[in-house]
């Protein structure tokens, strides 16, 4: 069953103080019923790109090792890339205009 999003999960997880593997092993459950990169992915990279503080040109393991991610997953999979790749627009996208 598809959770409702990624914060829904995160919160389920790590505020009830269940262990970082069980977390991390229902992001990938996640990751892999998310097959374009536009649902749970996508969620998942928004928020914690945002989390980071991520700014274009920054280095991405910040965001992606605590999702048990590499750079190399994130370009082999579709999915992955695909989602990283909207949220990082979309998250410069929306910097941008804060600054306007």
């Amino acid at each position: 069953m598809a959770r409702n999003s990624y914060q829904d999960l995160k919160r389920e997880h790590l505020e009830a103080g269940a262990e970082a593997a069980a977390f991390l092993e229902a992001v990938q459950a996640a990751i892999l019923e998310d097959k374009t990169g536009r649902g749970f992915i996508y969620e998942m990279f928004c928020y914690e790109l945002a989390q980071a503080g991520y700014m274009q040109g920054d280095d991405l393991t910040q965001v992606l090792r605590p999702l048990g991610l590499t750079p190399g997953r994130v370009h082999s999979t579709p999915p992955l890339f695909n989602g990283l790749k909207m949220a990082m627009e979309d998250h410069i996208d929306d910097l941008e205009a804060a600054q306007e």
